[in-house]
């Protein structure tokens, strides 16, 4: 019995709802006014436009070994550049090794703010005709200059480390050393690995020294290990006094530049 009621009163809700469809209830203009159209610009609170920023391309780093707790970074919104640079007993006179670390570094903050934070670590400004800060620390020198562009400051930091601090570049590993062999060895100028935003951003090597035997000779050392590489190419400049090869190996663009008595040899790769 109850099977029964329950089927007659939903087979009469049938019958009313499609007697209202036939006079045009479904019709009613204010029967919709409880959901209006969507807003054409309803999606566009779910999907705001891209926010630019202007430090995205940035992708420098601080190198190893940089001294941080001695001299930081101020309010850094990007880093720029790191290098450090190994100089050899002997090249520019110096009687051991000299380290140093030079770090670009962009920040927003006031310059007097940035000089003064830097005066505060030193003790004092000491500045100079070029640098902002320039001071000695056990044992370390520092200096900082700061460079207004608009909104924003590029800060130039120097790191001289103590004598002696590092007698090989630390991250000289990763340079291809069977690749590029020395060619008749005088003296070694100088070891620098930096990171640089360049574009994407690039880990760049350089090793820098003296050689004997003429450049000819030279070239043709470096030719004949080089010539197969990807790339290959050779110029010379136009009073014949420096021949540069280049091509790509492992993933490095590099440059071999050869002068009367010293080699440069410039490797370069985009970060990963």
């Amino acid at each position: 019995m109850k099977k029964s009621l329950r089927r007659i009163a939903f087979m009469s809700l049938v019958c009313l709802l499609l007697v209202l469809s036939a006079c045009g209830g479904g019709n009613d203009p204010d029967s919709n006014a409880s959901n209006p159209p969507p807003d054409d610009n309803s999606n566009n609170s779910s999907n705001p436009p891209p926010v630019y920023d202007p430090y995205a391309q940035y992708e420098g780093y601080l190198l190893q070994g940089y001294p941080e707790q001695m001299w930081p970074l101020y309010e850094s919104k990007a880093i720029s550049s790191c290098n450090l640079d190994v100089f050899f007993p002997g090249f520019n006179m110096n009687p051991g090794y000299v380290c140093t670390y030079n770090v670009v570094y962009y920040s927003e903050k006031p310059k007097a703010e940035i000089v003064a934070y830097y005066a505060g670590l030193a003790g004092s400004l000491n500045p100079s005709s070029f640098y902002d800060v320039d001071t000695d620390i056990n044992n370390y020198h520092f200096t900082a200059r700061v460079v207004e562009e608009g909104s924003r400051n590029l800060i130039y930091l120097a790191a001289d480390m103590p004598d002696n601090f590092y007698t090989e570049h630390p991250l000289w590993g990763d340079f291809p050393s069977d690749v590029f062999p020395v060619f008749n060895l005088t003296q070694q100028r100088y070891h620098d690995v930096a990171c640089r935003s360049n574009g994407d951003g690039e880990l760049q090597y350089t090793n820098h020294y003296n050689f004997s035997g003429g450049r000819q000779a030279a070239v043709e050392y470096y030719r004949t290990r080089l010539q197969n590489m990807a790339e290959y190419a050779e110029t010379t400049n136009s009073d014949s006094t420096c021949t540069t090869l280049s091509g790509v190996v492992r993933g490095f663009d590099f440059q071999v530049l050869i002068y009367d008595d010293n080699i440069a040899i410039f490797m370069e790769k985009p970060f990963d």
